[in-house]
């Protein structure tokens, strides 16, 4: 019920997620935080991983797989700023 209260406020669009939410109900997963499950589905996303299979989009710890994944955006961040920066101060970056 939390995930569709989040919905009617207009938060997040419930188009953009509906397909995650339907895998979500086919396989009897509970959403019990909406706003952590939905940054997780984002984050997923934006990492590229497959948001449509239930092994990621229905974890057993939400809190652990939404860490796991941020983890992975952070890297990812670093590694573009300071890609940015080498680029900046005109250096190639030695790997």
């Amino acid at each position: 019920m939390n995930l569709f209260l989040r919905f009617l406020e207009r938060k997040y669009g419930i188009d953009k997620y509906w397909t995650y939410v339907k895998i979500c109900l086919r396989h009897d997963y509970v959403i019990h935080d909406a706003d952590l499950w939905l940054d997780y589905v984002d984050m997923l996303i934006e990492n590229k991983l497959d948001a449509r299979n239930p092994h990621y989009l229905c974890p057993l710890n939400v809190e652990e797989a939404h860490d796991w994944v941020m983890g992975k955006c952070k890297k990812k961040y670093f590694a573009k700023t300071a890609n940015m920066l080498y680029t900046r101060v005109g250096l190639t970056q030695s790997r």
